[in-house]
């Protein structure tokens, strides 16, 4: 999941991007929608631009491979976890 925000420097001047509501109430609506996404999806990080570049390029070499055997569902969840741990410390 991406979730991306860019606040322009004018929005707080442009009515057509909420100078009606004024800061305060433009930044408590953005609080609310951070708070959100973190309560739905507490393992979500928050990244640089450059910090998802890199884990996009890392996701864009993985490589799926399946192999059916008794215990399959081990072996794909342990391969999961070892992705997911991949990317999220390197």
């Amino acid at each position: 999941m991406l979730i991306t925000t860019f606040l322009h420097p004018d929005d707080v001047l442009d009515v057509d991007r909420g100078a009606e509501l004024g800061w305060a109430k433009m930044y408590k609506a953005l609080d609310k929608e951070v708070s959100w996404v973190h309560n739905m999806s507490p393992s979500l990080r928050n990244l640089t631009g450059s910090e998802l570049a890199g884990a996009v390029q890392r996701y864009g070499i993985l490589k799926v491979s399946q192999k059916y055997t008794k215990d399959a569902l081990k072996k794909l969840i342990l391969r999961i976890f070892m992705i997911m741990l991949t990317l999220w410390f390197v």
